[in-house]
């Protein structure tokens, strides 16, 4: 993504007075919450994937922190990268179904599939995103994950993505100290947090019309969006998105 789209406030990346559909409504509301955060934040950035018929539905987010990216079969030990790609989709009806993550470059953790058909495939184990939380937190959510402040390995509910990683964790990684969770042992420390409700991106362009400067997302919370959503949704101009789903 260009350097000039990125310095685009959240605000004017749509018109949100003419969107027809609550559908268009909260797709357009995700997607400035994902462009706020990759402003804020100086390790993540993101592309659309696919056209915005109006409003975007897939973004690659790109994260620029350490994780582990495989092992040496024969010692075991991790080999580590600090560049890492992955793709989310909002589904067709999202948020009663929750947005699907899968990495498009080689990440070793538990909860991400190493081989495979399915090889990338994220789980976050929480249902309840795109309910409760945006994509931007999902995001967020990811990059902790790479990071190793998360991950679930222990055979049991809700179960990792990949045994063969899980087990690596279990039998080689904690023992040896190389990652924890209680006292936490990570493979990067950087601090991932949403922006806060009153920061304005420095290279936002003044608004004529606002004495108090450009005003982004900061003052539209989650319920906002779900009860703007079901407002439009309620139009009888309303219509569907429609885009490719690739293969998980």
């Amino acid at each position: 993504m260009s350097q000039s789209y990125l310095n685009t406030p959240a605000a004017k990346l749509y018109n949100l007075s003419k969107l027809k559909t609550g559908r268009h409504f909260r797709f357009a509301t995700e997607h400035m919450h994902l462009h706020r955060l990759c402003q804020w934040s100086p390790y993540l950035s993101y592309e659309i994937v696919g056209e915005m018929l109006p409003v975007a539905s897939a973004f690659k987010v790109t994260y620029e922190l350490a994780s582990i990216i495989g092992i040496e079969e024969e010692t075991q030990q991790p080999i580590y990268g600090d560049r890492h790609e992955v793709e989310i989709q909002m589904t067709e009806n999202y948020p009663q179904q929750p947005a699907i993550c899968k990495a498009l470059t080689d990440i070793w953790h538990p909860n991400v599939k190493w081989h495979g058909k399915y090889k990338g495939r994220i789980c976050a184990n929480n249902k309840e995103f795109g309910k409760h939380f945006t994509i931007a937190e999902l995001a967020l959510g990811i990059g902790e994950m790479l990071q190793y402040k998360n991950y679930h390995a222990l055979n049991t509910p809700p179960y990792p993505e990949d045994e063969k990683v899980a087990k690596w964790v279990r039998e080689y990684a904690e023992p040896q100290g190389i990652i924890a969770l209680s006292p936490p042992k990570v493979v990067d420390e950087k601090e991932l947090k949403m922006p806060p409700d009153d920061w304005v991106s420095p290279d936002a362009e003044p608004d004529p019309d606002d004495p108090k400067g450009p005003t982004q997302l900061g003052i539209l919370k989650i319920k906002d969006i779900r009860d703007n959503q079901q407002d439009r949704s309620s139009s009888s101009d309303q219509q569907d998105i429609r885009f490719k789903r690739k293969d998980p």
